[in-house]
């Protein structure tokens, strides 16, 4: 089963356009002289940039995707601009350790541990932009996966 949020993608892509188009327009104004220009003084170019990059520091990356529906579950975690700084994770679902989701705050994160080449590693996606039901499905989703490996615990890990 796939949970991601692309549908939040084009909002978000919106927003960002409006805000750079905003910040544009703010500039040309305040270079111009009167007082319109003395009124408009070019502020958004530099509040927009920092409000944008706070938001993604407190929430975490927008854009998520879980897909569980092979052998192999597939983590995808990006930006709504691009994939750049997105972080992506393939892990045989009988290397997985543990889950968690943590949901106690507004940044809600899903953590995941794994084996991989013997050792054992820690991943963190951000999921406080998914809704109260796909976060719902996410935890049922994680919890088929915790169970149908707990039932395969006499099997051995190929690493």
């Amino acid at each position: 089963m796939s949970i991601h949020n692309q549908n939040i993608k084009n909002a978000l892509r919106t927003v960002i356009g409006i805000m750079v188009v905003v910040a544009v327009i703010d500039v040309i104004i305040a270079n111009t002289s009167g007082s319109l220009g003395a009124f408009f003084k070019g502020y958004s170019a530099v509040i927009f940039p920092v409000m944008v990059v706070a938001t993604y520091a407190y929430l975490g990356i927008p854009i998520f995707n879980f897909d569980s529906d092979s052998e192999v579950l597939h983590i995808q975690s990006h930006f709504a601009l691009g994939r750049l700084f997105g972080k992506e994770l393939y892990v045989p679902k009988a290397n997985i350790v543990s889950f968690s989701i943590d949901r106690k705050r507004i940044r809600k994160r899903l953590t995941i541990r794994y084996i991989k080449n013997g050792h054992e590693f820690s991943e963190k996606f951000g999921i406080s932009l998914l809704g109260n039901k796909k976060i719902e499905e996410l935890a049922r989703q994680v919890e088929l996966i915790q169970s149908t490996k707990d039932t395969q615990s006499g099997t051995h890990l190929f690493i």
